[in-house]
Order: C-alpha cells, then sequence, then structure tokens
C-alpha cells in the first residue's frame, strides 16, 4: 500500500507532474479529508469530479464531528454540493 500524503487546496490542474498528484495514478483508492467547519470548496468539488473519473474508490472523509454540534448539516450539504457536481455518493 501507497500513502500520499498531499496539501490543502484541492487544485489538481495547479500541481506539477512531480509532486505527489502523480503517485494519484497508482492509487487504489483516494481519499478526501475535509473538516466540519466549512462545506466543501469548489476546488475540492472539482478535484473529485476529476478523480471519479480516473479512480473508481474515491471517499470524502469528513473530521472534527465531535467538534462541530451542526456537522451532520454540513455533510447534508456536502452530499448535495456532490451531487449537483455529478460525483455519485454514497
Amino acid at each position: 500500500m501507497v500513502l500520499v500524503d498531499m496539501p490543502g487546496g484541492g487544485d489538481v490542474a495547479a500541481v506539477g507532474a512531480g509532486t505527489p498528484v502523480a503517485a494519484l495514478a497508482r492509487a487504489d483508492t483516494v481519499l478526501l479529508v475535509t473538516d466540519s467547519t466549512r462545506d466543501l470548496s469548489v476546488n475540492e468539488l472539482n478535484m473529485l469530479l476529476h478523480l471519479t473519473r480516473s479512480h473508481s474508490n474515491v471517499a470524502v472523509v469528513q473530521t472534527k464531528t465531535d467538534l462541530v454540534p451542526d456537522w451532520r448539516a454540513v455533510a447534508d450539504r456536502n452530499r448535495r454540493h456532490l451531487a449537483d457536481a455529478g460525483c455519485r455518493s454514497r
């Protein structure tokens, strides 16, 4: 198993071929980690759309659910954002 920790920002196109994004081509599963303090950004949604076209196993992991009382509302909005962007969510 190969783990690649990429910097935040969510802009795959802005990352050059010599960076960790090149390792994504070898990934069996991609995890995008976000926290419960905010909705997914446009850049994150674009990156997820790009990733779901090239990878069959992509998951969004929402952290800080213990610190944000309204985390379920954020998760629901993120599911809607994903659906609106054309990303299937379960």
